[in-house]
């Protein structure tokens, strides 16, 4: 950004750039809150690195990541309609979040969690090759429905036939009765005036 994109009102302890690498950011100890949109990587990355989150969630996921964070892991506080944020909602809602401990503690839970795994990725992946290299394939790990349906239901050809037939079902029906109603109508037109005639 240049200097004169700036806001003329921006305190001298904020600072505005195009870009900064989130992760690291989140990583650094000072973080002490992170106002975000409630996007999966960002929720993900504050839960990593233990940081509560002030989540403004805009549409899609959003909403339910949102949720997560605040009801279920309790590492977050939530405003739930961008359209009625105001300063002092944003503020009082940083300020939750840095006075309540709880928050921070929760985060911290989560973050641990998350860090401290029995094996390592590559010990996982390692174990899994292993494993089904040993049994041979593991056909017990194969997904049972593939063997056990035939191929018009595996591709759901079945129901894709229902759904046609009552569809075409629909049609056809709402076709007729429209005919009919169309012929009875103009049958009870022909007949008025034929009888204004007289």
């Amino acid at each position: 950004y240049n200097d004169d994109q700036q806001p003329a009102a921006l305190g001298n302890n904020t600072m505005l750039v195009p870009w900064l690498p989130q992760a690291e950011l989140l990583a650094l100890p000072v973080t002490k809150a992170f106002v975000t949109h409630c996007g999966m990587n960002a929720v993900y990355e504050a839960a990593q690195n233990g940081v509560p989150v002030v989540g403004i969630p805009l549409y899609g996921d959003q909403f339910y990541q949102a949720n997560k964070i605040a009801k279920h892991a309790g590492m977050g506080v939530i405003i739930p309609d961008v359209r009625r944020m105001t300063s002092d909602v944003l503020r009082d809602a940083i300020w939750e979040l840095r006075q309540n401990h709880h928050f921070h503690n929760n985060a911290r839970y989560i973050s641990s969690v998350l860090r401290n795994r029995p094996f390592s990725q590559r010990e996982q992946i390692s174990r899994w090759v292993k494993h089904v290299i040993t049994l041979q394939g593991a056909p017990h790990l194969h997904s049972q429905t593939y063997y056990a349906l035939p191929w018009y239901q595996f591709f759901l050809c079945d129901v894709c036939l229902i759904v046609l037939a009552v569809i075409i079902s629909l049609l056809t029906i709402t076709t007729i009765v429209s005919l009919k109603i169309a012929g009875l109508i103009h049958h009870l037109v022909s007949s008025n005036s034929t009888h204004k005639l007289k």
